[in-house]
């Protein structure tokens, strides 16, 4: 039993190690033609956890949609797909917070041309949502029919 839980806790320390290390994205349009991503601010890396969370429970979603969340949380940058969190260059870091307070109290949905799809109220904002949108999307039926 000892040796589980110490084999748990090993992986969990392997865990976060690797969950901190720095994407190197030089700009928001690195993600162009690979990526969708949600942009949101948040205020705690308790809300941080919880969308990971979230986002490892939606976690085939995430992946069939080729959907990653940029999220701000005092003035730092992390990035969260469907299995990893990472913070970002400071050049990605300086874009997103440009971005954010461009569109303050709005979560934003930027598509695989680059360009914002959707833009969500905040305190109304749900991944489900974002999903509906995205299956709405020509690129998306094509990428289902493929």
């Amino acid at each position: 039993m000892k040796l589980l839980f110490l084999w748990i806790f090993a992986l969990h320390a392997c865990t976060a190690i690797a969950t901190t290390k720095v994407m190197y994205q030089g700009s928001l349009t690195d993600f162009k033609w690979q990526n969708r991503v949600i942009i949101i601010q948040i205020n705690s890396k308790k809300e941080l956890s919880q969308l990971q969370d979230e986002i490892h429970y939606h976690s085939s979603d995430f992946n069939a949609r080729k959907l990653l969340m940029l999220i701000s949380i005092n003035d730092k940058t992390w990035i969260l797909d469907a299995t990893t969190a990472q913070t970002v260059s400071p050049q990605l870091n300086h874009q997103v917070l440009k971005t954010i307070n461009q569109n303050l109290d709005n979560v934003l949905l930027i598509g695989l041309d680059g360009g914002i799809k959707n833009r969500y109220t905040a305190k109304t904002f749900s991944l489900e949502q974002v999903f509906n949108d995205i299956d709405l999307m020509p690129m998306r039926s094509r990428e289902i029919d493929d």
